[in-house]
């Protein structure tokens, strides 16, 4: 095989991986729809390597997801852990990185869309990780993915 066949190879192969890599965090919720004080689940995917990792789960409310993943004074750079202490974050639970997912009663919050956001306090690059990056208005039209959850009132 000659250079240029490695190349190709080489890049083909890549371009294979680049997606898998970038699906392997999965944050779904195992409805559309919740009220305060009823349980809900909530799935990882495949993203860890290590089993022994502690993650911090947060509920954000969907509109400030923005703020929350991303620092104002960072210039748009990715956040370190933990999250900032703002109305409409709410941290339900803590799990590792062994566990599929963690599972959690609905807090008091108020009514509208909320995204799952977790903290790998252990792990190497202790980024906010999230579904979607930015802020995500109540009234959007998001495909129900399961990624975002509708908070319910009453």
């Amino acid at each position: 095989m000659g250079p240029r066949h490695i190349l190709v190879a080489a890049v083909l192969a890549s371009s294979a991986l680049a997606p898998q890599a970038s699906a392997k965090l999965q944050l779904k919720f195992d409805r559309a729809t919740a009220r305060p004080g009823e349980r809900v689940s909530l799935t990882f995917g495949d993203y860890f390597t290590s089993d022994t990792n502690v993650v911090h789960v947060y509920l954000v409310h969907a509109p400030i997801l923005g703020n929350v993943m991303r620092s104002a004074q960072g210039g748009g750079t990715r956040r370190l852990g933990p999250p900032p202490r703002l109305r409409g974050v709410v941290k339900v639970g803590k799990t590792t990185s062994g566990k599929p997912g963690l599972s959690f009663k609905i807090p008091e919050v108020r009514a509208g869309r909320y995204a799952a956001v977790i903290w790998c306090s252990t792990c190497p690059y202790p980024y906010l990780l999230a579904s979607a990056e930015g802020g995500i208005p109540d009234d959007a039209y998001i495909r129900s993915d399961r990624t975002l959850l509708r908070v319910l009132t009453g």
